[in-house]
């Protein structure tokens, strides 16, 4: 019978197992290159680009949004029947405070 090969505790063997793998799932952050995020920055602009009225349209419903939220005139509220926002803290204006 021939003996089993010796391993050396400094090394990851682990990672490259499959079963280790599929339990962990996808990590979007191991060997993520700048290369890869410039491509995709780049394929988000010209999709961005291709479509400047959309966008601009958005944009400046989300300025308004954000600056109502600001002064606290915003009608935008989470539905009543989320308790994740129950706390006084969410509804309390930072202005009593």
């Amino acid at each position: 019978m021939a003996a089993a090969p010796k391993m050396n505790i400094h090394e990851t063997v682990f990672e490259d197992h499959p079963a280790v793998n599929s339990i962990l799932g996808a990590n979007p952050f191991i060997d993520l290159q700048p290369k890869q995020l410039l491509g995709t920055l780049v394929e988000l602009g010209r999709f961005l680009t291709s479509r400047p009225d959309s966008v601009l349209s958005r944009m400046g419903q989300l300025a308004i949004d954000l600056v109502q939220i600001g002064f606290g005139n915003s009608e935008i509220a989470p539905a009543a029947s989320d308790k994740r926002f129950a706390d006084p803290a969410f509804t309390a204006r930072l202005a009593s405070a």
